[in-house]
């Protein structure tokens, strides 16, 4: 059964666990949250149309709506939608049940009890839809209709605990209907006959004053003449007029009507007064909505001094150096101290929270900080609370340390507050921040690089945790953070001194954050099996850790293939960090390319989609969602995004971005058509050029003396032709072969030595047409023993398959040096082919699919791996797959070079013979 909640925060359950990938889609899930509220009524497209794609051409708006009712079903199963003829459209009652629904019924039936306990919050609490302005005028009827009704069922409640004599339920009751009835004059009206008459005059005057406190501050007028003179008569001390108009029991609902035996039970009840009028003052002065301004504009106190020599300066001074303290950190700004102190009631008791809520509401300010030190000779106790408009505490912190460490120990105040006041999503790691430095000014730039992190500005988010680490070069977490904003910034998994230096400095940080960070050095080493494991310890304590869930996707995603497994094994972890975090750049980005690898255009749409995705759009992950969408989903909106963000994308973002393309959308031709714009002064022989020059078989076209970059590509190129599972091309081979000992004999350094690894591996692949001459720089003993492991098992493929698989086992192979030399996919081929020689098709199928997934020089390989998977499902009879595997490797190699169109021809006649 399906579960959908509206009622409060949007939630989507089947059988109990959550369906995260609609809850993601805004649009989707508000043509659900249309569909599941109207009871089974049948609904026109055209009317659904103008509700939710009402500014876009019919053509356009038609295909999206057919688009978001397949996604529906879907996600969902095909019996949650009935249609009738191509105009009409409801929802299937019996399949999907709706809280909404459930509240309704509650309230027909006469159950108000029920009714409560379902409205959980607003009707879609918290939630808007960009360009749908007749959807959002819907929403809000049906949120105003749904919250009357609630106010409704609350009084009703009310009045019925205060018949039965339930008066510890009445209170909360109470207040629940005024809250729900926004605190309306006739309701006050109401509530305050009904306290009076339980026999509380002041509990009714307190409601009295905060209408009053609300209309001031809301409206800037006074209550009705009504409501005066019932406050008048209230204070006077006489009934309230009953029998004159309309008795109040009259006004019920005719279900709760009290009657007048039953108020003599209520009247006993004159603990329910003390409760609701403590509650109901609590309220008061602070319950109008604030701006985002005003709700992060703190006023800092005087604090109050206990000592015998009463310091003024404690007093005053301690505030002011608390507001300088606390102004930036994150979005805290603060009010002029002189302004607080000239609006401050003080005396020498300190200033109390009644004043402090009035002075800080009167000055704009939405939260407010009160404080106490206590002396004792040279050695003082500091205490401060920060309050927010309603005067509900937000956060506490203490320090305590010599008079002469004043300024230290008001900076250790400022942290542990500011950590306090940040939204959920950056309040964990905002504490652990202000326990893992000192600095002030390194806290405040580290609250500034994460809510950059968080938003998708990378490098605005390195530059400000540079500033971090330059203010406090010990600050563990601002180095860890540092690590990862660099990754999206500089296009690779970062093996940086900043990583280093996390671990290093990582003694302040929490038992959490510590194997966080552990899991994410593990992860820089390629152990995939330490870090999942150190992240899953997290998520066994903390199974909401968004940054823990992230983590073990990446692993599963990037290191995952090394052992021969699917990256859509890390789709479920992306998925519930992006529930957690519901703008998560990292989490987006690797769906969208789970998405592109397996050709799910559907759900591509879903993780791309560019009014979702925050960060500037010529950012790495940010400029890739965008290309994805314009090579794979063909759309004109993103290319043009694309060609936009092009003048101000780094080289980072762009050959990032051109080798996930290649890697995952499986066109590189559309690709390069996309990035052509791009000119530069040597675009011709950059790193991006090369990359799709390589993934698109135009290997000729590469000349090792033209640039870095091209010297490179020829050692992949070799790796890709040495591969036994790509077919003999002795030719190339030679080619390649001469150019790579060339440059070994001429070169030191890694590339000599990746020119001699590379040159090994085609003797190996060509024992008898190639000279053993790929010697001429020498290796290193551990690289010697990698090479020496791959080219063994190459020479025992032919005769004793299970001996070549054992040659190369991780326990004999240095992983770090796979990755550096980029053996991976070499290691993959070898392990595919002995696999296939001992009839474990599936087995080999799988490593194949794992070529070109570790780095980007390995793109050029992914053809020849697609190519051999087709002749293997051919072989065992699975022929859809095999059309597929070819149709792929057309794909990439359409434009490859004459030598080697053969096979890109003999490919298309496989296509076409099925």
């Amino acid at each position: 059964m399906i579960e959908l909640e509206l009622l409060g925060t949007p939630a989507l359950r089947r059988s109990g666990l959550p369906l995260a990938a609609m809850l993601v889609q805004p649009r989707r899930l508000a043509l659900l949250a249309f569909l599941a509220t109207a009871s089974g009524d049948v609904q026109r497209r055209d009317r659904l149309l103008l509700l939710f794609w009402g500014d876009q051409p019919e053509t356009r708006a038609r295909a999206n709506l057919r688009q978001a009712l397949y996604f529906i079903r879907q996600s969902l199963g095909d019996d949650v939608l009935v249609t009738r003829g191509d105009n009409e459209v409801w929802l299937n009652t019996a399949a999907v049940a709706v809280d909404v629904a459930a509240f309704e019924r509650a309230v027909t039936d006469g159950q108000p009890d029920t009714a409560l306990a379902l409205y959980r919050g607003d009707f879609l609490a918290d939630f808007s839809l960009d360009n749908a302005s007749e959807f959002e005028r819907w929403a809000l009827d049906r949120r105003r209709e749904l919250r009357r009704a609630a106010a409704t069922a609350a009084w009703q409640c009310a009045e019925a605990a205060l018949a039965r004599g339930a008066h510890d339920e009445a209170p909360g009751l109470i207040l629940r209907a005024l809250d729900l009835a926004d605190w309306a004059e006739p309701d006050a009206r109401r509530a305050m006959r009904a306290i009076s008459t339980a026999g509380d005059a002041a509990g009714a005057l307190a409601v009295y004053d905060t209408v009053r406190a609300r209309l001031a501050q809301e409206f800037g007028v006074e209550p009705d003449a009504t409501t005066v003179a019932l406050a008048q008569e209230l204070r006077d001390r006489t009934p309230a007029p009953m029998s004159a108009n309309v008795p109040f029991a009259e006004t019920l609902p005719r279900a709760t009507r009290v009657s007048y035996g039953q108020r003599a039970a209520i009247t006993a009840g004159v603990a329910v007064t003390m409760l609701l009028g403590t509650a109901l003052w609590t309220r008061s002065h602070g319950n109008s909505p604030l701006d985002a301004a005003a709700a992060n504009r703190v006023a800092v106190f005087p604090f109050t001094v206990r000592s015998a020599n009463q310091a003024a300066y404690l007093r005053e001074g301690t505030a002011t150096l608390l507001g300088l303290a606390l102004d930036g950190a994150g979005p805290l700004r603060v009010v002029d101290p002189n302004a607080v102190l000239s609006a401050s009631p003080v005396s020498s008791g300190g200033v109390d929270l009644r004043s402090a809520r009035s002075v800080a509401s009167a000055l704009g300010a939405g939260r407010f900080v009160l404080g106490e030190i206590e002396s004792a000779g040279t050695r003082i106790q500091m205490t401060a609370t920060l309050y927010d408009a309603d005067g509900r505490t937000q956060s506490r912190a203490a320090a305590s340390g010599d008079e002469a460490r004043v300024f230290e120990l008001v900076d250790s105040l400022a942290r542990r507050l500011a950590a306090g006041a940040m939204p959920d999503s950056a309040a964990r790691l905002a504490s652990a921040a202000a326990t893992a430095t000192p600095s002030i000014a390194a806290f405040k730039a580290f609250l500034n690089g994460e809510a950059a992190l968080r938003a998708g500005r990378y490098r605005e988010a390195a530059a400000a945790l540079q500033d971090a680490v330059l203010a406090d070069s010990t600050f563990g977490l601002a180095w860890y953070r540092l690590s990862l904003a660099r990754e999206w910034t500089a296009g690779e998994i970062s093996s940086d001194s900043a990583a280093a230096l996390a671990e290093r400095f990582s003694s302040r940080l929490p038992d959490r954050d510590r194997k966080l960070l552990a899991a994410r050095r593990a992860f820089v080493r390629r152990d995939g099996t330490e870090g999942e494991r150190l992240a899953r310890q997290v998520l066994a304590s903390y199974p909401t850790d968004a940054d823990a869930w992230a983590q073990v996707g990446e692993m599963r995603f990037h290191l995952g293939p090394n052992a021969g497994r699917s990256i859509d094994e890390a789709r479920e972890s992306f998925l519930n960090a992006l529930r957690l975090r519901p703008h998560d750049l990292l989490s987006r980005v690797h769906l969208s390319r789970i998405a592109a690898h397996a050709g799910d255009s559907l759900h591509l749409e879903l993780w791309t989609r560019p009014d979702e995705t925050p960060g500037d759009a010529s950012e790495i992950g940010t400029l890739e969602l965008a290309a994805m969408r314009a090579v794979v989903l063909g759309d004109p909106r993103a290319r043009d995004t694309v060609m936009a963000a092009m003048g101000r994308a780094n080289e980072a973002s762009v050959l990032s971005t051109v080798w996930r393309l290649v890697l995952y959308s499986g066109n590189p031709v559309a690709a390069a058509r996309l990035f052509a714009g791009r000119h530069a002064g040597a675009w011709d022989s950059s790193r991006e050029t090369v990359a799709l020059d390589e993934a698109s078989g135009r290997l000729l076209a590469i000349h090792p003396a033209a640039s870095v970059a091209a010297a490179r590509s020829a050692a992949n190129i070799a790796m890709m032709l040495a591969m036994p599972s790509a077919p003999e091309l002795l030719a190339l081979a030679r080619g390649a072969h001469s150019a790579l000992v060339r440059e070994a004999e001429r070169g030191a350094g890694a590339p000599a030595s990746r020119a001699a690894v590379a040159a090994r591996m085609l003797e190996a692949r060509y024992p008898e047409g190639l000279p053993h001459a790929g010697r001429g720089a020498a290796l290193l003993p551990n690289m010697e023993r990698t090479v020496v492991a791959i080219t063994e098992a190459m020479r025992l493929l032919a005769k004793s398959p299970e001996q070549s698989i054992d040659a190369i086992a991780p326990e004999r192979l240095d992983e770090s040096l796979l990755f550096t030399l980029g053996l991976y996919d070499m290691v993959a081929s070898i392990r595919a082919e002995a696999l296939v020689r001992l009839h474990r098709d599936a087995e080999a199928i799988a490593w194949l699919q794992s070529i070109g997934m570790n780095s980007s020089g390995a793109s050029v390989s992914i053809a020849l791996a697609e190519r051999r998977m087709a002749e293997i499902e051919e072989g065992r009879g699975a022929h859809e797959a095999a059309v597929r595997n070819w149709r792929r490797f057309v794909t990439r190699w359409q434009l490859a070079d004459p030598e080697l169109q053969p096979l890109v021809e003999a490919a298309r006649r496989s296509v076409a013979r099925r």
